[in-house]
């Protein structure tokens, strides 16, 4: 069974981190100190184990279902996209092959000892 995370101290922007009463973080605890405006908390877990986490880690989602928070257009509309910006750069590329870049100089800046000779 792994052990609780107790938290000591909660980091606010404004003053920093403050040392609060040990207490083991559960979701209740975590929202109680976001709502005091404070963002990570340094908590221990066994001996050694200090950690700073964000309170976000002890609190679950509000969506159970798995869904992104982000709207995503659906897969038609975004393979339609996909399509132009793929035929619009296409065509970018032909047209860049079409300019012919200049070559490098093909003799060496500093000639190489022996060179001259041949």
């Amino acid at each position: 069974m792994s052990r609780h995370h107790i938290a000591t101290h909660a980091y606010d922007f404004r003053t920093g981190w403050v040392r609060i009463p040990p207490t083991t973080m559960t979701p209740d605890q975590a929202e109680a100190l976001r709502d005091r405006g404070f963002t990570i908390v340094r908590s221990r877990r066994g001996w050694f184990g200090m950690r700073e986490l964000p309170l976000t880690w002890y609190i679950p989602r509000s969506d159970t279902s798995g869904g992104s928070r982000i709207p995503i257009a659906p897969a038609d509309e975004q393979s339609a996209k996909l399509r132009q910006r793929l035929s619009a750069s296409a065509d970018a590329e032909s047209e860049a092959d079409s300019v012919v870049a200049p070559l490098p100089a093909t003799r060496r800046a500093r000639q190489r000892a022996g060179e001259d000779e041949r």
